[in-house]
């Protein structure tokens, strides 16, 4: 039984039509018209086949595909379908639609993208737009819940495609000073084309790759970055496996070696990621976690002197954390990279953890903030470190132990570990 039928049984919902619309794609103006495939009709169909119109039927699935408008070599974009489907499937004419077109007062579930149905299915559009029978909403909201929640099968595309994001940071560190880059972007393609040896050809999502400075910008896709010894590299990329994502984030430095200013600040983000794997387990609020994370951050900024060690309430505190660390912990990951959000931790989940420090001009005038001590470390820019976490259904089974979450990117990031790697 796959999702689309564990919904609807769920909900009843045998004796309605599931209309599922993946997109549409002009192959010749992709520029402006590429599909935006919505993540739920991959989540429930196991397709990501643009101008598709999947209907499910009295637990039948029937699919609609217009050969005519569509021309772009039938075998290559159908051959997912009798891959997931079977070798057996037909597919349908837009002409077929006109069976359910006769069908009185049925109940039409569907997603939020159902408006973008193209011309090419107009009668069947207009049809159902206008009933009251139309339901775009519970598809969305419940596929929503249970994406938070990963299988069996899911859990295997996301291990795979954090193996392989693994596996390329590990080539690009080992063989780092051998290439001699000079640009951000070099280190970009050489990923890239890392995974394409593995026909591995989708990003999980656009990479980040900036230098020193530059590694306060949270989500730049500028790539032109001129890689200076002494500096630190933050990249954050990861590949797509089967639709679904990994993300990962290392900082290391260019000359391979940290200077002892950035050990300092370093080591506080490392003290972070693990402190957070270690604290999940099922149950746990993930408002909790972070506020356990950004008071940790809090005392570890308050040693090096770094900000002004005053009398502060708890939420002060976090506040002033926050200046620092200016993005949430971490998020559920799976066919997006920033998959449905959730409050509670629970077993099968998988998420990251992704803690960062920033230096950003403004906070030098900051009145929390001791100002000679910032200029120290401003340099810096920024460090994030990221790994992919599985709450453990075994470990969660025990009492609220460490054991609750396992990291499912056993990348080096220790400054030891990196400078192993690089050296």
């Amino acid at each position: 039984m796959n999702e689309l039928e564990i919904l609807c049984k769920k909900h009843k919902l045998e004796k309605s039509v599931i209309l599922l619309y993946s997109g549409y794609y002009d192959s010749d103006n992709s520029g402006t018209n590429q599909a935006i495939i919505p993540s739920n009709f991959v989540y429930l169909t196991k397709l990501d086949i643009p101008n598709l119109i999947v209907i499910y039927y009295n637990k039948t699935f029937t699919f609609i595909y217009d050969y005519s408008v569509n021309n772009w070599g039938d075998d290559a974009i159908l051959n997912p379908i009798y891959n997931v489907y079977s070798k057996n499937t037909i597919i349908h004419l837009p002409n077929k639609l006109s069976e359910f077109l006769s069908k009185p007062d049925i109940n039409v579930y569907t997603l939020s993208n159902y408006n973008s149905i193209p011309q090419m299915y107009s009668i069947f559009h207009i049809k159902f737009k206008n009933t009251s029978l139309l339901n775009s909403i519970l598809l969305d909201s419940s596929c929503n819940k249970m994406r938070i929640i990963k299988n069996k099968s899911e859990k295997k595309n996301i291990l795979i495609a954090t193996r392989y994001t693994i596996k390329a940071f590990r080539e690009l560190l080992t063989n780092f000073k051998k290439k001699k880059y000079n640009y951000s972007y070099q280190i970009v393609n050489f990923m890239k084309c890392y995974w394409g040896q593995f026909n591995i050809n989708e990003l999980a999502y656009k990479p980040i790759c900036t230098v020193g400075n530059a590694n306060t910008i949270l989500h730049s896709n500028i790539y032109n970055y001129k890689l200076i010894p002494g500096k630190l590299i933050l990249l954050d990329i990861a590949c797509k496996y089967n639709n679904y994502c990994s993300d990962i984030t290392r900082t290391f430095p260019v000359n391979g070696k940290f200077t002892n200013s950035q050990k300092i600040i370093y080591n506080i983000v490392l003290d972070i990621n693990t402190f957070a794997i270690k604290s999940i387990f099922p149950g746990l609020s993930w408002d909790e976690l972070e506020q356990k994370c950004y008071l940790r951050l809090y005392n570890s900024l308050l040693k090096i002197d770094l900000i002004k060690s005053i009398k502060r309430s708890v939420n002060e505190k976090i506040a002033v954390a926050r200046i620092f660390m200016k993005h949430s912990l971490g998020h559920n990951i799976g066919i997006d990279v920033h998959d449905p959000p959730f409050k509670i931790l629970t077993s099968n989940m998988l998420l990251t953890i992704e803690p960062g420090i920033y230096f950003d001009a403004h906070q030098y005038n900051n009145s929390n903030i001791n100002s000679n001590i910032w200029k120290k470390y401003s340099s810096i820019g920024g460090i994030r470190i990221e790994d992919v976490v599985l709450i453990d259904p075994v470990r969660a089974s025990k009492q609220k132990t460490s054991l609750g979450a396992i990291s499912i990117s056993p990348l080096a990031k220790t400054i030891s570990g990196i400078e192993k790697l690089m050296n």
